[in-house]
């Protein structure tokens, strides 16, 4: 991405972004270089249509940008070891920001998420500030070798990451609402 021009990073940034109606406002990279190096990139955006209305409600999923999917179903018994290399060796902190739209309130409290396991571990939260709400969640993945036996404990800790990563925040009108998230 450094050796990039601003407008190729652009481009980038919306092919890799999997949004309907984006609008990218701004971004940046930060690289910070050590023993384990960190990029840093960060994005104003602006995403229309992004909730599913229902009645009086609206349906916020939180993870925006990199929600991670099942493992693959096996359709014969497995034959060789789990290995997640040099690509699963990785920490993916992303927080977002929302603006809720005008006259609407989170309907219910979201409990903090946290998984662990050898092959991982997963954490999010989300708080209010006003109409702002910001919902911060970090997957670890250390590389490492398994016995074959161990992919179905691997499937499971994907599944349930993936199960976490399409919580939606329900939103309700106002007046049919109590404010349940802590400030």
């Amino acid at each position: 991405m450094y050796g990039q021009t601003r407008d190729q990073q652009c481009e980038w940034l919306i092919k890799h972004t999997n949004l309907p109606s984006l609008e990218l406002i701004d971004f940046g990279f930060t690289e910070t270089k050590s023993r384990v190096p960190v990029v840093t990139e960060t994005m104003t955006l602006t995403v229309r249509r992004w909730v599913s209305p229902s009645g009086a409600r609206l349906f916020l999923p939180l993870n925006l940008l990199s929600a991670m999917g099942n493992a693959p179903v096996l359709t014969k018994p497995r034959q060789l070891p789990v290995v997640l290399n040099y690509n699963y060796d990785y920490e993916d902190t992303d927080t977002a920001t929302y603006t809720l739209p005008a006259g609407y309130a989170p309907e219910f409290t979201l409990s903090p998420v946290v998984i662990n396991s050898k092959f991982g571990s997963y954490n999010a939260h989300a708080g209010l500030a006003g109409d702002q709400l910001l919902s911060v969640g970090r997957l670890r993945m250390p590389r490492g070798r398994y016995p074959t036996e161990a992919y179905a404990e691997y499937a499971d800790f994907r599944r349930k990451v993936a199960k976490a990563d399409r919580t939606q925040l329900m939103l309700i009108r106002k007046e049919a609402a109590t404010p349940l998230l802590k400030q």
